[in-house]
């Protein structure tokens, strides 16, 4: 409405938000078109003595950096075709063989395994360290399951990747023997969500804020995301913080996250 200046400003705001995503999104195919590598420039004071970069190689030459690293294609913005060109292998070796690069500290034994097998690694393989994250755990939680219902939590941003659909047919098949429910917290397509709203054992929630967010994983009893690519899985440490065991898809970093039969289910 034109008369509600709040209104207005809300739309703006919106609207401008989802400008600055196209043009973000503009620049990255035009990056990867280019077949250009991933690299940052920090701009820090003077009396910076190190740098720590999220996910970022950084072109800084007279300030020693670290960088994490999640998985090697990181490098070419999760790009395998753009990682494979010559020119990026052979960029990446050099920088990271150079003095101002103090370490590359890898997520999992997976990252350090994808890193050694991308790159020559020969001139920096004493810079590569396996630091696992790690997420402040909450107060103990005392769990009683009684055996009559069985609480699933599925929790993803992207529902495809992350195994959306196979767990909502999953779910289905299960709860027509069993009193199993599904509660999905994620952008379910609209025809899908269509198709099992009926359903009475899937449930699709929301939530409001991070605590209305965290009762969803008290009240689970297993937690559910059979990825088709997960380099991490952040949401697995944050099940595991509140006692629920996890299933997961092999391959990569799953395994050695969620130690089957231990900590859950990898299938």
């Amino acid at each position: 409405s034109l008369s509600d200046g709040i209104g207005v400003h809300k739309t703006q705001k919106k609207l401008m938000a989802g400008l600055k995503q196209v043009a973000r999104l503009g620049m990255l195919k035009a990056v990867i078109g280019l077949g250009l590598p991933k690299i940052h420039y920090a701009k820090v004071p003077k009396d910076i003595e190190l740098i720590h970069s999220g996910h970022y190689p950084l072109w800084n030459k007279n300030i020693p950096w670290v960088m994490e690293l999640e998985q090697v294609t990181q490098l070419t913005w999760f790009n395998r075709r753009l990682f494979d060109l010559k020119r990026n292998k052979h960029f990446f070796e050099k920088l990271f063989s150079s003095p101002p690069c103090r370490g590359i500290l890898c997520w999992t034994e997976a990252a350090e395994k994808s890193l050694e097998k991308g790159l020559n690694c020969e001139n920096f393989k004493e810079k590569i360290h396996v630091v696992p994250l790690t997420i402040e755990a909450p107060p103990p939680t005392r769990r009683v399951f009684d055996g009559k219902r069985l609480n699933l939590f599925f929790l993803a941003t992207t529902f495809f990747e992350k195994g959306g659909v196979e767990t909502l047919l999953a779910a289905e098949e299960a709860s027509k023997s069993y009193n199993v429910h599904l509660y999905m917290f994620s952008t379910v397509p609209p025809l899908l969500r269509k198709k099992y709203e009926s359903n009475p054992n899937i449930h699709f929630v929301e939530a409001k804020n991070r605590s209305e967010l965290i009762d969803f994983y008290k009240k689970a009893d297993v937690f559910i995301m059979p990825g088709h690519f997960e380099a991490f899985g952040y949401v697995f440490l944050e099940a595991f913080s509140y006692g629920i065991p996890c299933i997961s898809t092999d391959g990569y970093a799953s395994e050695e996250i969620i130690e089957d039969g231990v900590r859950g289910k990898v299938v």
